[in-house]
């Protein structure tokens, strides 16, 4: 379930660039019946689909959530894995692997994959993750500070 807004960012998005589902899905690279559902607020985007929207649209995923009231994204590319990025940011944080458990519901076995196998989670625990932290989607997602 969407439950952080970005429904209505994305409604918005369409209208600004005058597009409907048909015409953002084909130039977003973004399945059809994903925008749709995404903007009924049934679920929210992929990672990748955030990703490559962010980049296309040159759009910032925590304005997208409305974490930020800035629409732009600062576009960076981070070298580091999301794990690393992932580490630093709960190093900052001054949160141990015990307390991101305690606080966030993450286990430390979804963490071991994060490690072990370069995985990334899904758009939901980025979501705790980045307000649990008190760090940005955009740098989570490997795309921006």
């Amino acid at each position: 379930m969407c439950i952080y807004g970005f429904s209505e960012s994305l409604k918005d998005l369409l209208t600004d660039l005058g597009y409907n589902i048909e015409a953002f899905s084909k130039e977003a690279g973004v399945g059809r019946s994903d925008v749709y559902h995404w903007l009924k607020g049934d679920y929210n985007p992929s990672p990748r689909s955030l990703i490559r929207i962010a980049e296309k649209y040159n759009v910032s995923v925590d304005y997208m959530f409305g974490f930020s009231d800035r629409k732009e994204l600062i576009f960076k590319k981070s070298a580091l894995t999301f794990y690393e990025r992932f580490t630093r940011s709960r190093m900052l944080a001054g949160f141990s692997c015990y307390k991101i458990w305690q606080e966030c519901g993450i286990g430390q076995a979804a963490m071991s994959r994060w490690k072990t196998l370069g995985c990334i989670p899904e758009t939901e625990v980025f979501l705790k993750l980045a307000k649990c932290l008190g760090c940005t989607l955009d740098y989570l997602l490997g795309i921006g500070e």
